[in-house]
């Protein structure tokens, strides 16, 4: 959820409290419909791997990372070409930046534009109801970005 808010600079169900979202997300296993956000098929389908209801189904932060990175590298017309009934392969066709080194080991940094000061407390909120055993650290700043692509990069 804290991608797709990072991504479209909207909160998924503005109507809940924290409280009813961890309720409604975590607990109840809702997720946004992402074809109202404008974000690319490939990006929709990455997300939706990664929020698997079920934990082992779950993509791994470094397939994550190394993903995103893969992705921040095309243009929109090559987003909207990439298939999408293997998304794995699909990351293999595009070419990444020498140099991104994703570890297990290796904090994950997300900024947010200021006015996303709330995600603290949810991220807060959510990690109650999540298994962090097996998860990398994570670090929540505040910056200014305008697309997605101006967000996911961020994290590089």
């Amino acid at each position: 959820m804290v991608v797709v808010e990072l991504l479209t600079l909207d909160k998924p169900y503005p109507q809940y409290s924290s409280e009813q979202h961890a309720e409604y997300v975590c607990k109840q296993g809702e997720r946004p419909v992402l074809t109202q956000f404008g974000i690319p098929p490939v990006l929709q389908a990455l997300l939706e791997q990664s929020w698997a209801q079920d934990v082992r189904r779950r993509l791994s932060m470094k397939a994550v990372c190394s993903q995103m990175h893969s992705l921040t590298e095309c243009t929109d017309d090559e987003l909207s070409r990439l298939p999408l009934n293997d998304l794995s392969s699909s990351m293999h066709t595009i070419q990444t930046r020498p140099g991104l080194e994703c570890s297990s080991e290796s904090p994950v940094v997300f900024e947010f534009p200021p006015q996303f000061q709330h995600l603290l407390q949810d991220c807060e909120i959510l990690s109650e109801y999540s298994d962090m055993d097996n998860s990398m650290d994570l670090t929540l700043t505040t910056t200014a970005s305008t697309t997605w692509q101006d967000s996911v990069s961020t994290f590089f």
